[in-house]
């Protein structure tokens, strides 16, 4: 499977492979490819991952300076992603990153929605 694995969608300002990337820099990690190119084309100098399924964005595997992680929610009320998100948070929590967490504007189901 792909668990762990992820669609490096985009390098940020640093313009460097994941590998390289400094403590200081966010990486942005989103579920689906929609939601993470429309954040791409919105916020150009984040570096960007799509983990493709909710359960795979807690494992994605960050290199050790990978210190600061944005999470690109879709706005879903649903239980089960709920626990996702919490989980996925958990995960890079206990790996020891900073987590934050963007969602949608009101209204809008994920960040391709709000684009358009």
């Amino acid at each position: 499977g792909f668990r762990g694995s992820c669609i490096r969608l985009r390098k940020g300002a640093a313009g460097t492979a994941l590998k390289q990337v400094s403590p200081d820099e966010t990486v942005a990690i989103g579920e689906g490819i929609e939601t993470c190119l429309s954040v791409a084309l919105a916020c150009p100098d984040l570096r960007i991952l799509a983990a493709i399924s909710l359960a795979n964005l807690g494992t994605i595997r960050l290199p050790d300076a990978a210190r600061n992680v944005l999470i690109l929610a879709d706005r879903d009320s649903s239980p089960q992603a709920q626990q996702g998100l919490e989980k996925a948070v958990a995960q890079h929590i206990q790996a020891g990153r900073s987590v934050s967490v963007a969602m949608p504007p009101k209204g809008q189901k994920d960040f391709n929605d709000a684009l358009k």
